[in-house]
């Protein structure tokens, strides 16, 4: 995946928005916003994020937040999705032969459109 340069080394506070695959509203199943809500937690204490806010949304993420300089936060909020996915599918052995994507690949800052 292309480096998302953007969203790297700016030293502000930034607003990102990120999109279940092609907008399903996955985030609407019971115990899904809290998969999102745990791998925030998990992932910002590892890099340092400070959570300034966030919206869970049924087919999207808000964020605002503050990353420490030097970030690549694109890495971030890819890891952040890699992870709640992973957690998400491994709990329902039912979906395991069909579609295995949870999120739209990119994410997007602001009111930038998604590259």
């Amino acid at each position: 995946m292309p480096k998302l340069r953007h969203l790297d080394n700016l030293g502000t506070a930034r607003f990102i928005t990120f999109s279940s695959y092609r907008r399903r509203k996955y985030l609407l199943e019971s115990g899904t916003p809290e998969l999102v809500i745990k791998h925030l937690k998990e992932v910002g204490k590892k890099h340092l994020i400070k959570y300034w806010g966030y919206v869970i949304m049924p087919e999207h993420v808000h964020l605002v937040l503050m990353p420490p300089e030097n970030t690549k936060l694109g890495l971030v909020v890819r890891e952040i999705k890699s992870k709640m996915a992973r957690e998400y599918f491994s709990t329902r052995p039912d979906i395991r032969n069909g579609c295995r994507i949870f999120w739209q690949k990119r994410c997007k800052e602001g009111g930038k459109k998604d590259e």
